[in-house]
C-alpha cells in the first residue's frame, strides 16, 4: 500500500548512500508536520501570518490558573485549522518552571493506530 502523505525531513541530513534528504511518509509525516506547527510562532511563517500556535507568548506572560486551558484552547485550533489530517483525541499542557510541557493524542486520517506527541516547549 502506498503512503497517503509524505514531507521532507527537516533536519536535513542527507542519505549517506544517496546524498538526498530523507523523506518521511505516512504517520511519521504528519508528526512531524504537526511537531513544526507547535514550534511556529504565529506571524513568523512568510505568506501566511495566521499560521502557528500562540505558545511561546504564555511562556513569557504571568501565569494563572487559566494559562494551561487557554494553551489547550489555541492548540486545538491550530490543529483543527491547520492540520487537518489530525483527528484529536486529547490534549494536556502542563506549566513547569522550564517551560510547557505539552502532550497530544491523536489520529491520522486514514490510519487506524493512535498517535502521541510528547513534548516541552522550553523558555530558554
Amino acid at each position: 500500500m502506498a503512503e497517503l502523505y509524505s514531507d521532507l525531513s527537516l533536519n536535513f541530513i542527507p542519505n549517506p548512500s544517496s546524498g538526498e534528504v530523507r523523506a518521511l511518509s505516512g504517520e511519521r509525516a504528519v508528526k512531524s508536520a504537526l511537531q513544526n506547527l507547535l514550534r511556529t510562532p504565529v506571524g513568523t511563517k512568510p505568506y501566511n501570518p495566521k499560521y502557528g500556535t500562540l505558545i511561546y507568548d504564555h511562556l513569557f506572560k504571568q501565569q494563572d490558573s487559566n494559562t494551561e486551558e487557554l494553551i489547550i484552547k489555541d492548540l486545538e485550533y491550530a490543529i483543527n485549522k491547520f492540520e487537518p489530517r489530525v483527528k484529536l483525541i486529547a490534549i494536556e499542557a502542563n506549566m513547569a518552571d522550564y517551560g510547557i510541557n505539552i502532550i497530544i493524542e491523536y489520529y491520522v486520517d486514514g490510519y487506524s493506530t493512535k498517535q502521541e506527541i510528547n513534548t516541552v516547549i522550553n523558555r530558554a
